[in-house]
């Protein structure tokens, strides 16, 4: 009998005697409301959640609970949950061997990956999200085989989760809609930088609408005016047509700086797509002493203006720039941009720690020497995100120290969401 199966054995005993095997502290939000099997980036039907311990209602418990599954290799094996005693929210968590409780947590990190289709139809394999709240946490192996001690969910009071996301407009290249607001919830940031935002006409935007379900004082603005037509009728199984980006049969419309082809104007999907702008906006749940908007440089084969949305936040007391901005690509002449905001940042903000995030339709190295002394706070594929090949989202810091970071799984768009939990080099 191994070390681990020793070990577990011990642990069982411990926890039929009502000892036990794991502490488990909450935040306001609960811990198993971040262990979701959708935000475990994973279906697990067919199993039951049945408490074996009965914890005080003031005490946040380890709940021991066993069910009959199998793993993705199709052996048999024992699910183990742990959480706190939240009505209706325990989750089973579906590891990619046989595995006992005390052992679970600790092998999170080996959590089997999803097999099922997305909503779209089509198949991805990513890696089982760490929630930026999660991530937050602090994991502890405990001694004696005592299993997994969760800190305080919270982040310091030097700290803080950014995240940024590129939304196409809500929909997907057919024009179906997707879940931004499910997906800014689960992120959970304090600081979120969105792209592509959608204000139909008359109507709140989708960041006005994000903010004002999950409480985040929203500043944005609109750079491009255009249509977004609704799902297609022939639509797949596939994110979007190939090679459809401005073809009668894609969704989103931009022709208020440059019109389209005569055949796309006329075409009844052009007509009868609704009116409405596109553009970026920084959402935060920090306190915000001042906002700017920076506009940039037209660029002369650009489909919309380009911006940065400058806010100064306050974290534990000390002022911390924040700057969203979705560059242009390089071959219309983004480089000119990068320099100019680099400039600009450096006489909003001065010395003051700054993060700049979103959507930079760039690599990381050439980022880097563009921008100078700029670090990068995730390293991770993000475009396309149904099979990633390149990282195009950036969460970029000056005067921040990076705790974690992340990408986040397929959510509906082409881009994957970045997040980061940042803290002030000093207290």
């Amino acid at each position: 009998m191994g070390v681990l199966e020793r070990r577990a054995g011990a642990m069982h005993v411990q926890a039929q005697q009502q000892r036990p095997a794991v502490g488990v502290r909450r935040d306001e939000a609960g811990l198993l409301g971040d262990l979701s099997p959708r935000r475990l980036g994973g279906r697990l039907p067919g199993l039951q959640m049945t408490p074996r311990l009965q914890p005080s209602p003031e005490q946040a418990v380890a709940v021991q609970d066993r069910a009959p599954g199998t793993d993705h290799d199709g052996r048999r094996g024992h699910v183990h949950g742990v959480g706190t005693l939240v009505p209706g929210s325990f989750q089973p968590v579906e590891l990619d061997q046989e595995v006992r409780l005390g052992v679970a947590l600790p092998l999170v990190g080996r959590l089997v990956r999803s097999h099922q289709p997305n909503q779209l139809g089509s198949f991805h394999h990513p890696r089982i999200p760490t929630t930026p709240r999660l991530a937050a946490g602090r994991r502890e192996l405990g001694r004696g085989g005592r299993g997994v001690r969760f800190a305080p969910m919270c982040a310091a009071e030097n700290e803080f989760v950014a995240a940024s996301f590129n939304v196409h407009a809500g929909i997907d290249g057919w024009g179906r809609p997707h879940d931004v607001l499910g997906v800014c919830r689960q992120l959970d940031a304090d600081v979120l930088v969105l792209q592509e935002s959608w204000r139909p006409e008359g109507r709140p935007s989708l960041a006005a609408q994000v903010g004002e379900a999950l409480g985040y004082q929203v500043t944005e603005v609109n750079l491009a005016h255009g249509r977004r037509a609704g799902p297609h009728p022939g639509a797949t199984a596939r994110w979007m047509r190939r090679l459809d980006w401005r073809t009668t049969s894609h969704a989103i419309f931009l022709d208020s700086e440059r019109p389209f082809a005569k055949r796309v104007m006329d075409s009844a999907r052009f007509r009868g797509a609704e009116p409405g702008s596109w553009g970026i906006a920084v959402l935060s749940r920090l306190p915000v002493r001042e906002t700017e908007i920076i506009p940039l440089k037209r660029l002369r084969r650009d489909r919309a203006n380009r911006a940065v949305v400058a806010l100064s936040v306050e974290v534990n007391g000390r002022p911390v720039g924040i700057a969203g901005t979705h560059m242009s690509h390089l071959s219309h002449g983004s480089a000119l941009h990068f320099r100019a905001v680099a400039r600009m940042l450096e006489g909003v903000f001065g010395d003051e720690p700054v993060l700049l995030a979103g959507d930079m339709n760039l690599w990381g190295p050439p980022i880097h020497a563009l921008l100078g002394q700029w670090h990068r706070a995730v390293k991770g594929k993000t475009w396309p995100a149904w099979r990633p090949h390149s990282q195009l989202d950036h969460l970029l810091v000056r005067g921040l120290a990076v705790r974690d970071s992340g990408v986040w799984p397929e959510s509906g768009s082409d881009h994957r969401p970045v997040w980061a939990r940042l803290a002030l080099d000093r207290p």
